[in-house]
């Protein structure tokens, strides 16, 4: 059903605020099904619980054989190569299942790891900026840290995306260049 069609539905029967629909589409029964759709879980997943128990064992071995934690983008293939069912889920459903799963924790930034870990065991923007800064002393390029960056995350972020790391770290984007406020150390 499409989140839009949902929330006048909702709003029909209940008083609700909009903020509502997109808690509820988060959390089982239901289930997210690409950007605009929303469904329930056993009836409209492909696989319905089978596949979920299939997935949730698949991704759990491969984050403690790895002993890290990955993008949801690299765990969307490991999941296309369970099945041809599995193939057939979207991002956002693989994003509904491992919100459901209690072992699972998301970053943010799109990384996923075990529950049980102390983090996701996956830098964030701001840690590969740091270090980026560290190894050179304090500058590096705006170039080099997007290719450290897209090598992580798999997409390359644009000025805008860097800025509020940048900002976090109490550097400043001067020109081509990231530049460490040494005052601040």
């Amino acid at each position: 059903m499409a989140e839009d069609l949902l929330r006048n539905r909702l709003r029909e029967k209940l008083d609700f605020r909009d903020a509502s629909v997109g808690l509820v589409s988060l959390r089982p029964p239901f289930v997210k099904m690409d950007a605009n759709r929303i469904g329930l879980m056993d009836r409209d997943l492909p696989g319905g619980s089978l596949a979920i128990e299939e997935a949730g064992e698949q991704l759990e071995s491969l984050l403690t054989r790895k002993g890290k934690g990955l993008m949801v983008t690299e765990l969307c293939l490991e999941i296309e190569r369970l099945s041809a069912l599995h193939a057939l889920w979207t991002k956002e459903m693989l994003l509904s299942v491992l919100r459901a799963e209690a072992r699972f924790h998301l970053s943010r930034w799109g990384a996923v790891g075990l529950s049980e870990w102390e983090s996701v065991r996956f830098p964030s923007r701001k840690e590969v900026l740091q270090r980026c800064l560290e190894a050179g002393a304090g500058r590096v390029s705006v170039g080099a840290a997007m290719d450290q960056i897209e090598a992580l995350y798999g997409q390359r972020p644009d000025r805008a995306t860097l800025w509020g790391p940048v900002q976090q770290l109490g550097a400043k984007l001067v020109e081509d260049w990231i530049v460490a406020d040494l005052t601040h150390t």
